[in-house]
C-alpha cells in the first residue's frame, strides 16, 4: 500500500451543497423538447392540480416558456393529460413549434433539450415557468432500423 502524506487544510473551503443538482426527475417539473415534439412530466400535471388543459406562452428572446392552466373552451387550449388513472402527461407532435424554437434559439437538431421548471404566480394565477437559457441537453439517439 502507498504511504499517505500529511497535508495542510489551510486554504480549503467547504463547497456548499447548493452547487450540486440533486433534484430527482420524478419530483421535478420538466419540459423536454425534441426535434418535432414536446413532452411534459407527470410532476407538471401534479403541480397544476391535474388540470386537463393548458396554454403555452413563449418568450423567444429570453428563451422562456410559461404553461398556464385554462379551460377546454380556450381556443389555444392544449389537452396535456394523456390519462388520469394513473396520471400521465402527453408527448406532443408539434414540428412547426419545435422548428421555430430550434431556429430561434440556435439549437442543434441532433440534440434533445430539457428545462426544469418552477411554480410562479402572475396576478394571483399559478403557472409553470421554464427557463431554457441554459437547458440540460444530450445527443438524440440514432434511430434503429429493422433489417
Amino acid at each position: 500500500m502507498e504511504n499517505l502524506n500529511e497535508i495542510s487544510m489551510e486554504g480549503f473551503q467547504v463547497v456548499s451543497s447548493d452547487f450540486f443538482c440533486t433534484v430527482s426527475r420524478v419530483s421535478a417539473p420538466t419540459i423536454t423538447v425534441w426535434d418535432g415534439s414536446i413532452g411534459f412530466s407527470k410532476q407538471d400535471l401534479i403541480l397544476l392540480n391535474s388540470c386537463e388543459n393548458v396554454i403555452m406562452q413563449v418568450n423567444a428572446p429570453e428563451k422562456k416558456i410559461l404553461v398556464i392552466p385554462t379551460t377546454s373552451k380556450d381556443k389555444d387550449a392544449i389537452r396535456w393529460i394523456k390519462k388520469t388513472n394513473p396520471l400521465e402527461a402527453r408527448k406532443f407532435s408539434c414540428p412547426k413549434l419545435t422548428d421555430k424554437l430550434y431556429e430561434t434559439w440556435g439549437w442543434d437538431k441532433s440534440m434533445i433539450y430539457r428545462s426544469t421548471g418552477r411554480l410562479v404566480t402572475v396576478s394571483n394565477k399559478v403557472m409553470l415557468y421554464f427557463d431554457f437559457s441554459a437547458p440540460e441537453k444530450w445527443k438524440r439517439p440514432e434511430a434503429k432500423h429493422a433489417e
